[in-house]
């Protein structure tokens, strides 16, 4: 997956839209949206500042920016522990618990 895959795949996850993302990022009105599609489309990659404040404004782990190509078994795991880092009780259904 290439890194603007992720960013729109990271984004969304967490409610965000484009124009949102943008404006916290600090991008003119005029084409705030444009950025953000542009990073998520690749045609633009966004440089190492931008993509540290994307990291603090969506609230998850650098790592999930920069991390290797995963296949589609290492997206399933992602994807669980995005949801376990959100909250920790999402995943706790499916634990069976003993007396």
């Amino acid at each position: 997956m290439i890194l603007g895959e992720r960013i729109k795949r990271i984004r969304t996850f967490h409610g965000s839209t484009q124009r949102k993302l943008g404006l916290k990022l600090g991008y003119e009105e005029r084409n705030v949206a444009v950025r953000i599609a542009q990073y998520e489309s690749g045609y633009r990659v966004p440089k190492k500042n931008p993509l540290i404040e994307m990291v603090k404004i969506l609230n998850v782990n650098y790592i999930h920016f920069i991390g290797v190509t995963p296949s589609c078994v290492e997206d399933i795991m992602l994807t669980l522990l995005w949801l376990d880092e959100d909250d920790r009780s999402t995943l706790a259904c499916s634990q069976s618990q003993q007396n």
